[in-house]
């Protein structure tokens, strides 16, 4: 393990977590609440893990108590699991904040989707969110989504279109198929005030240092506002990226976002505008004057925006308006 992903999140232990800690004084000392089980961080980083002698970064749980004592969100991560109608068995996509997956990214090839006929590939008891509710998808809609998902991929990894073009045809797809108006937000004021929120800055610090960027709070926010304060860089330019392999690199992961459920689990005005704020962030941080690559451009954006509730419930109210 890498360690990364111990870093910066909110986790909690779940019951069989906890009944085979509560045996251990030394861990259990770490859960913070144990009404809920929330882990104790430490400056962003879970009170569990350690380096040893070679200094690499572990786990003292899946070290010395075993794989079956980790809380069900450690062993499962970076996997995502649901249970969808499509296939009437599980779905598996995994997350892009953990940087290993992160690097599948980095190729030319085209996402591929795979069945897997084991039905023992998805471990007994292991969490997942259950896409087959049908309170859900008639509340929501979507009886028909995983008749469009596929259609929604082909978008964007039709390669004769730019990244610009492959937005907009996704946008008018959805509102057709949705028979909602994806409403239009100043993208550029949208950001200017996600970064003048402190907590949001202050992630985006927090992991460009684990990528080994050591820039102060104050060059960081100086180097995106300028570029947000060029009136040469519109909404569109930041949606247009140079070169085949970066244009690749976007490309999956506009694949694998759809394909994480967003458009099924969020309404569609919501999935795409946050896919596309998304886009922007990654385009800004690459495109300033910091020095990040994509791929870690991606990271940031993703451990700091796509899996924060905060992030999601703004752009929901953007919206709505």
């Amino acid at each position: 393990m890498c360690g990364s992903c111990c870093k910066g999140w909110s986790v909690y232990a779940d019951e069989n977590a906890l009944q085979k800690m509560e045996k251990e004084p030394d861990y259990i000392k770490n859960i913070e609440q144990l009404s809920t089980g929330k882990i104790r961080f430490n400056s962003g980083v879970c009170s569990f893990l350690f380096s040893n002698e070679d200094g690499m970064e572990l786990c003292k749980i899946h070290a010395n108590l075993g794989e079956d004592a980790l809380p069900s969100t450690c062993d499962l991560y970076p996997r995502r699991v649901f249970f969808g109608e499509r296939t009437e068995g599980f779905e598996l996509s995994l997350s892009l904040s953990c940087p290993t997956v992160l690097q599948l990214l980095n190729r030319d090839e085209k996402i591929d989707f795979l069945n897997v006929s084991d039905k023992n590939y998805i471990k007994q008891g292991t969490p997942f969110t259950n896409l087959g509710d049908g309170i859900l998808t008639t509340s929501k809609g979507k009886l028909s989504y995983f008749f469009v998902e596929p259609g929604l991929i082909n978008i964007v990894q039709n390669r004769d279109d730019s990244i610009v073009e492959r937005l907009s045809i996704l946008k008018k797809t959805i509102e057709k198929y949705s028979d909602v108006l994806v409403e239009s937000i100043d993208s550029k004021l949208f950001i200017n005030e996600l970064l003048s929120d402190y907590n949001f800055m202050g992630l985006i610090l927090f992991y460009s240092k684990q990528i080994g960027k050591d820039f102060s709070q104050e060059t960081l926010k100086d180097s995106l506002m300028n570029m947000l304060d060029n009136d040469e860089i519109t909404s569109n330019n930041l949606l247009e990226f140079n070169g085949e392999r970066v244009c690749n690199i976007i490309e999956h992961y506009m694949t694998s976002y759809i394909f994480s459920k967003e458009f099924y689990l969020l309404s569609f005005s919501t999935a795409y505008l946050k896919l596309e704020i998304l886009i922007k962030l990654i385009s800004l941080l690459h495109k300033s004057s910091l020095d990040i690559s994509v791929l870690d451009s991606i990271f940031i954006v993703e451990r700091s925006f796509a899996h924060n509730k905060n992030f999601t419930k703004y752009v929901e109210q953007s919206a709505l308006v």
